[in-house]
């Protein structure tokens, strides 16, 4: 005995017997029934089960091309170490993720042990030309099926995303959906509530929220509409409110079913994705009865005591099934029957479904002793209250007729006329069945009963004859058949028609009554498909011929039945009517499209030719071109826009730009590396190429230029370095900086895009402070001097910059000009202790002058940093020279000396004071000076410098002094920033003097804008 046993996959894993047993149904008798049975012991052992628990992504909306960062938590379940398999990122069009949708990336999981969790992620992009709308982000554990499981069906899980169009479209999104309760009567209100939002870049146009109530999570248009509301419009990134009550329709039949909202459900904005503007939630409906009464039809004249069958029709309206009830017929004297009436027949039915109609023939008899006249026979349907109703007033319908002592004439009347269904296409058959009947006297006259298709419910001319049948006289109370069918021809209007069943249409027999020889049933027919061109956008209007461009379209069937496969082509055209002679960029293959419904939005992307020559054109698209089915109206089926072809143009743009520097000082240089590419379509011309230093990666005219450089020309396609040197300037301030560069920076050329030629570098660079040392008022005790004596100097000490400058030195020469070389005679040299950023300093020197000094015209040069240690914005401002011997003449030198000002800071309108000593260290006489203090944007007086008082001097004689002292009122409009105070000596040059280099004394200070309140 041999064979091959399967474990079930799911038996748990433990120490097991597998057992044979001979005669399992005892079937034979046996000696000995204890020996039947062999068994072995196995080891059953356990499988992993690998499932993905949850899953998320960063996100909720993307677009092509934008990076999704991926996290999940997978577990193995199983009794088993599940070994190292991958794990595969797929996207779905719906939560169900199988190996059919689109493969992203593998991901490798490393082994699990039983009962294990392993967190996840991974990181992809969004393919580029994804379709927009609802998506799903899928894992696929042991997609490759290396792994055997205990259970292979839990593998997979899906993330619900957005993706958003690239082409600036508005988005109309149902974020959240709520009900007032999870279960309904019919006919009941109901409250919804959700948010809407605009997810899209642009504003959306006026359109109209649909609330429908579906049998499945598909929310269409072919729902039952329950209500509506019309939004006005919705601007991108806002949201409006749901909230909207509603009433379930009595019909409904009981059950569960999902409220759905629909936004734009009448298809009036073009959106980026239509796909997502549905959302629904789970409700459960409870059925009800309602039995309306519809006709009654019997005869229009009788004798008392006649006896006659009255064909009642009614529906059930509810969604319930309604049971067991009577259907009674009572005889009135007026149009209101009752159950106070007498009732003169009636009829138990058993039941009537829900939303269903029923037809009853229920037999009655008139009373002997009846009154001649006009009387009234009625139905009253559930005429014993036997049924539940959700409305009880429609029960009753009444037929007048006439008590006469005899039957005159006789009488054809048309009933029970009926036509299968109500909606029909072109090239269906209609079918019809119905009755025809004699209620009055007999006759013989041929008559002819014609069934007519209608505009209206009345017979004209206009009608159609469907089917014509002749009878040779009626007896009293003879039924004849009327029945048949017609094909709906292809020249029937679409619309409304009526059927009319019409008995001796022509009047060959004079009857008691003409008035009911008629049914009409209402009828729609719809005729053939009819697609249109409905929505069509381009991301550009304006392009060069080999641009790649990008359109957006939608099409819809407004016609009456499915259009089938059919091909759509793009074209470029001279003019709106497009045709096989334009020229053709792109056909599509279409599938088909239901009546009445509009097509998901399609992006097609086609290159226009190179050879197109620039001018006005119209890019658009012709549906079922050439046609493949007949439609209703094949004039819609063309849409386009009308577009610019311009001539072909470079387009530069800096493709890389980068430096390897990360820290340098002021007044040193780096290298700066990149290309600059033509990505355009026509040769460039001569360019310049500027290089900026910026505070941000904004480059602008605003930025410090730093070099330049002139391209020659630029091929399309073709690229050129942009290596260089750059020098950072002196003066520049400490703090981190972007190099940039800017292309054709005097605009040259004329590009296709003037708004992609700068670039700064990824990663900035940090400059360092530089100091810087500025001498200023120099001047000596005395203006003679005289061989081995002594000479005392001053000279005012200035950092202007940001940062200290540290311990240096100043060397003073004496010169025969005012130029410092080497044959200088050096008079002294001392050291300096640092000065603080923006200190000024009175630096006073002593020197003694060479015993073998010849007469002549001399000049003290002093000099700062001799040795360089301090590394200077600018190294111009360091010297200053003063003359000490003079011709045979003497003349005045005024100087100030130990000027100050007693505040920190400028401030508009304020007050201050200046003040100091001024000298005379000339050989004679200074006469009448005058004195001025300004503040001035620059360092010097000009004409904009703003005076703001000045101060009077008499005669000062050689060698002597006077003090100082001035208030003086700031300008009421100074601003925020630096400015200079400045004291001007002989403002007037009313003193001729030897020297005027000392008349300055310049003092640089904060400025700021006086206080509001």
């Amino acid at each position: 005995i041999s064979g091959t046993y399967v474990i079930p996959a799911s038996q748990q894993p433990g120490t097991y017997y597998l057992m044979v047993r001979a005669d399992h149904a005892s079937q034979v008798s046996e000696s000995l029934e204890n020996n039947n049975v062999k068994t072995i012991q196995v080891t059953v052992v356990g499988l992993p089960n690998l499932k993905v628990v949850s899953a998320s992504a960063d996100k909720k909306f993307y677009k092509p091309g934008d990076t999704v960062k991926l996290s999940w938590l997978q577990s193995n379940t199983g009794a088993a170490t599940a070994k190292t398999h991958t794990t595969t990122v797929y996207l779905s069009s719906n939560s169900v993720i199988t190996t059919a949708d689109q493969l992203i990336k593998n991901v490798i999981v490393p082994s699990m042990g039983s009962n294990k969790l392993q967190a996840m992620s991974t990181t992809f992009t969004i393919p580029k030309g994804t379709a927009a709308g609802t998506w799903y982000i899928g894992l696929y554990a042991d997609r490759l099926k290396g792994v055997a499981e205990s259970d292979e069906t839990d593998n997979t899980k899906g993330v619900e995303v957005s993706i958003q169009s690239l082409v600036k479209l508005p988005d109309l999104y149902v974020s959240s959906l709520s009900t007032s309760a999870g279960t309904y009567t019919a006919g009941s209100t109901l409250q919804v509530n959700g948010t809407l939002q605009n997810i899209g870049t642009t504003s959306a146009t006026t359109f109209r929220v649909g609330y429908y109530l579906s049998t499945d999570k598909n929310i269409t248009t072919k729902d039952i509409l329950l209500g509506s509301k019309t939004v006005s419009s919705l601007a991108n990134s806002a949201s409006t409110s749901l909230l909207r009550f509603v009433v379930l329709p009595t019909s409904v039949k009981p059950g569960n079913y999902y409220l759905g909202v629909y936004a734009d459900d009448q298809f009036k904005v073009t959106e980026a994705a239509e796909n997502n503007n549905t959302a629904l939630k789970a409700v459960k409906v409870n059925g009800v009865v309602d039995l309306k009464a519809i006709s009654i039809t019997a005869g229009d004249f009788y004798k008392a005591g006649a006896k006659d069958t009255a064909t009642v029709s009614y529906t059930n309206l509810g969604g319930a099934t309604a049971g067991s009830h009577t259907v009674g017929i009572y005889l009135s004297t007026d149009a209101v029957v009752t159950t106070n009436d007498t009732l003169v027949g009636q009829l138990v039915v058993l039941s009537v479904p829900g939303v269903s109609s029923k037809q009853v023939k229920v037999s009655f008899t008139l009373p002997t002793k009846l009154s001649t006249g006009k009387k009234y026979l009625g139905a009253i349907v559930d005429s014993k209250n036997t049924v539940k109703e959700s409305v009880e007033s429609n029960n009753r319908v009444t037929k007048s007729f006439t008590v006469q002592s005899t039957i005159t004439k006789p009488d054809l009347i048309s009933y029970n006329f009926k036509v299968a269904k109500t909606t029909f296409k072109v090239g269906d058959t209609i079918s019809w069945t119905g009755f025809a009947r004699n209620i009055g006297l007999s006759f013989k006259t041929a008559v002819a009963n014609t069934v007519w298709l209608c505009p209206t419910v009345v017979v004209t001319k206009s009608c159609t004859s469907l089917k014509q049948v002749t009878h040779n006289g009626f007896t009293q109370n003879q039924v004849a058949t009327i029945a048949g069918s017609w094909k709906i021809t292809s020249g029937t209007k679409n619309g409304t028609h009526y059927v009319i069943a019409s008995v001796d249409h022509t009047n060959k027999v004079s009857e008691m009554l003409e008035t009911n020889n008629t049914t009409a049933v209402k009828i729609t027919i719809t005729g053939l498909p009819d697609v249109t061109a409905h929505t069509l956008s381009l991301n550009k209007t304006s392009f060069t011929p080999g641009t790649t461009v990008v359109a957006v379209f939608s099409e819809k069937n407004i016609g009456g039945q499915a259009t089938g496969a059919y091909t759509t082509p793009f074209y470029l055209s001279s003019n709106t009517v497009l045709s096989s002679s334009d020229v053709n960029l792109k056909t599509l293959s279409r599938a088909s499209l239901a009546a009445g419904v509009t097509s998901k939005l399609s992006s097609v992307s086609f290159v226009i030719p190179t050879k197109t020559t620039p001018g006005t054109y119209y890019l658009g698209y012709r549906s079922n071109y050439p046609s493949k089915f007949t439609e209703t109206d094949s004039s819609n089926n063309t849409k386009t826009i009308k577009v610019t072809v311009v001539a072909a143009k470079p387009d530069l743009v800096v493709s890389s730009l980068a430096t390897t520097a990360k820290s340098v000082k002021p007044n040193t240089s780096i290298l700066v590396t990149g290309y600059v590419k033509n990505q355009g379509q026509a040769i460039s011309g001569a360019f310049r190429v500027s290089y900026w230093l910026s505070s941000n990666t904004q480059i602008t005219s605003l930025d410090k230029l730093l070099s330049t450089k002139t391209i020659s020309s630029l091929v399309a396609g073709g690229q050129s370095s942009l290596n260089a040197f750059v020098k950072i300037p002196a003066d520049t301030k400490a703090g981190s900086y972007y190099i940039g560069v800017k292309v054709d920076d005097l605009n040259k050329v004329d590009e296709s895009s003037e708004t992609n030629n700068t670039k700064a570098t990824a990663s900035k660079i940090t400059v360092s402070a530089l100091a810087d040392l500025a001498m200023q008022n120099l001047r000596l005790n005395k203006a003679t001097i005289t061989p081995g004596g002594t000479l005392t100097g001053f000279f005012n000490e200035t950092n202007w910059s940001n940062t200290q400058a540290n311990t240096h030195d100043v060397k003073c020469y004496l010169s025969t000009d005012t130029k410092y070389d080497t044959k200088d005679s050096l008079l002294v040299t001392k050291n300096l202790t640092s000065i603080s950023s923006g200190a000024v300093k009175l630096q006073v020197f002593t020197a003694k002058v060479s015993a073998t000094l010849t007469v002549n015209d001399y000049y003290v040069i002093c000099r700062l940093d001799t040795t360089n240690k301090i590394s200077e914005i600018n190294e111009n401002n360091n010297s200053a020279w003063v003359p000490v011997t003079y011709t045979k003449t003497s003349i005045a030198e005024l100087a100030h000396a130990n000027v100050s000002v007693n505040a920190q800071k400028l401030t508009a309108g304020a007050e201050v004071s200046v003040s100091g000593t001024l000298y005379n260290l000339g050989a004679k006489s200074a006469g009448a000076s005058v004195t001025r203090y300004y503040v001035s944007a620059t360092s010097s007086v000009t004409g904009l410098s703003i005076k703001v008082g000045e101060t009077v001097h008499k005669s000062i004689a050689a060698g002597k002094n006077t003090s100082l002292l001035k208030k003086v009122k700031l300008p009421t409009n100074l601003t925020d920033g630096i400015r200079y105070f400045i004291v001007q000596v002989n403002a007037t040059n009313t003193v001729v003097e030897s020297y005027k280099g000392n008349n300055l004394i310049v003092s640089r200070m904060a400025s700021e804008a006086a206080a509001t309140k």
